[in-house]
């Protein structure tokens, strides 16, 4: 979905702005999504296009990154804002 909205800003910018708005490279932090081939992207977009920048596609990366940041595992975070487990 945020690419999408990153497509959808990036498209407006170049509206507004009357022509192409350049860009070097995006970032998603991410894994891609299924079915979409990467030169997809790249096309709609015009540069390079990154998924995954943090390496957390893997659950155990995240959750270690998480309990750094906040002290605290994301369940008990989410237990804590009443958001279901």
């Amino acid at each position: 979905m945020s690419e999408s909205a990153a497509a959808g800003a990036y498209t407006f910018c170049s509206w507004l702005a009357g022509l192409q708005v350049p860009l070097v490279d995006i970032s998603f932090p991410y894994p891609a999504p299924d079915g979409v081939p990467l030169e997809e992207y790249q096309r709609i977009f015009g540069a390079t296009v990154r998924f995954d920048l943090f390496g957390f596609g893997e659950q155990s990366t995240c959750n270690h990154a998480f309990r750094a940041w906040f002290e605290t595992t994301p369940a008990a975070w989410r237990a804590t804002q009443g958001a279901p487990g």
